[in-house]
């Protein structure tokens, strides 16, 4: 059985740049998502045209200070880093930032691009059901165990990982709405910053 230098549990957004990064600086990456393609979930973001970071990123958009982590990775490193896989970005007038082609799928073909190109490999229609600690991490899906050297959770919670990460001591927070339909009784018609096909978050 291989050993992977690092098994990522999650191949949206942030699962898929931080295993770009990694194969790129040489380690055997795997990465396990629930969906059959890598980053599948941003051909939905920015109602198709994937809204990548904003210009005026802060920990003041958040519920809990991000200072630290702008620190070491910023929206200018991410638009450098997207740069480099050959997406050019632009920034409307509020500042959020998008690929000049103002199609999700060129995002997404980078990224999947560049995880072919230096040998990423990824585990479709998994789910990760454990992850246990011996001399390396043993993740277990419902088909198949991986071994790694290191375990990355880029992935949403729900109760069975959430389990996973508190058996690690990893405390999570309470699970709040992000973005959500809305009902309401009556029709009230159309309604300004909403989408065709669903409602537009603010500042997203």
């Amino acid at each position: 059985m291989s050993i992977f230098d690092v098994v990522i549990i999650g191949g949206g957004a942030s699962g898929a740049v931080c295993a770009a990064m990694l194969a790129k600086a040489g380690k055997t990456v795997c990465v396990v998502d629930m969906a059959d393609s890598l980053a599948k979930k941003l051909l939905v973001t920015g109602n198709g045209r994937c809204n990548i970071t904003n210009q005026n990123m802060d920990s003041g958009f958040y519920n809990q200070n991000i200072d630290g982590f702008l620190s070491v990775f910023n929206q200018q490193n991410t638009i450098s880093f997207f740069n480099s896989l050959g997406v050019e970005l632009y920034a409307d007038a509020e500042g959020r930032c998008y690929p000049v082609s103002n199609t999700a799928k060129s995002v997404v073909f980078a990224l999947q691009n560049a995880c072919q190109k230096h040998g990423v490999n990824f585990l479709g229609g998994e789910m990760v059901i454990d992850v246990v600690k011996q001399s390396n991490y043993i993740v277990k899906t419902n088909t198949q165990t991986l071994t790694a050297k290191n375990v990355v959770f880029a992935c949403g919670c729900n109760n069975q990982i959430t389990n996973v990460v508190n058996n690690f001591g990893i405390k999570t927070k309470p699970f709040v709405p992000s973005l959500v339909a809305l009902k309401t009784k009556q029709s009230i018609g159309p309604v300004r910053g909403t989408a065709r096909n669903g409602c537009k978050p603010f500042g997203g």
